[in-house]
């Protein structure tokens, strides 16, 4: 019987929308399966979810680890371990199902790793290590250079931050400011921004860019 697998795929940003990264990823992960004889019987992708800030949560990346620790999957298949896991503790999550399912697999497109020795598993925490000092010092390296921008009065550029019209970054958006307002007087009346983030996200408010899952409490807390 050909062993359930699971596909995880994951890009930090999408600018676009588009999910073309993950679609990448998807299919080079559909064929090592193929070539293992696996069946795929489920893809989790974040698209547009940062794995390095600890404040996101990942959806489909825990739900994926409910499915493995349930044994809906006997594998699981992501293009590189970085695209599964930039900090340490999701790692050590992941490992610790392996314990529980000795049986488990984990390939990926760029190399295996064997999550259920102790080489596999040495190796995947010094990879992990390197990703993270990676995506620290890259945020601090744009941290800096946004901080210069602002010094000098200049546009950091990205796509305008919700509250600001998409075609002049300048000038306020009278409809995105209206629902800000309205939400800082939620806030002030003891409405937990929990509640207002869900009724945003079923309104399709707060995020500028149009197919992505992100949206910021700051806009919130300190918009227009």
């Amino acid at each position: 019987m050909a062993r359930k697998v699971g596909v995880y795929t994951r890009i930090s940003r999408d600018d676009e929308g588009e999910s073309l990264g993950v679609a990448r990823q998807q299919q080079d992960c559909q064929r090592l399966a193929d070539l293992r004889s696996w069946q795929v019987v489920k893809t989790y992708e974040d698209n547009d979810v940062s794995a390095f800030k600890r404040n996101v949560v990942r959806g489909e990346f825990e739900l994926m680890l409910r499915d493995l620790r349930a044994g809906l999957l006997d594998a699981i298949v992501s293009y590189d371990l970085d695209r599964l896991a930039r900090q340490p503790r999701d790692l050590e999550r992941l490992i610790e199902i392996f314990d529980e399912r000795p049986s488990l697999e984990f390939a990926t497109v760029t190399n295996d790793i064997n999550l259920g020795s102790p080489d596999g598993r040495t190796m995947a925490r010094i990879m992990v290590a390197f990703a993270n000092k990676s995506s620290h010092d890259a945020s601090r390296r744009i941290k800096r250079k946004h901080l210069e921008l602002a010094q000098q009065g200049k546009d950091s550029g990205g796509p305008a931050p919700y509250g600001w019209r998409k075609d002049d970054r300048t000038k306020v958006d009278p409809v995105a400011a209206e629902a800000i307002r309205e939400a800082q007087r939620e806030i002030l009346a003891g409405v937990r921004i929990g509640t207002i983030r869900t009724r945003w996200q079923q309104q399709g408010l707060g995020n500028p860019r149009a197919g992505t899952k992100r949206m910021a409490h700051h806009h919130v807390e300190q918009g227009p």
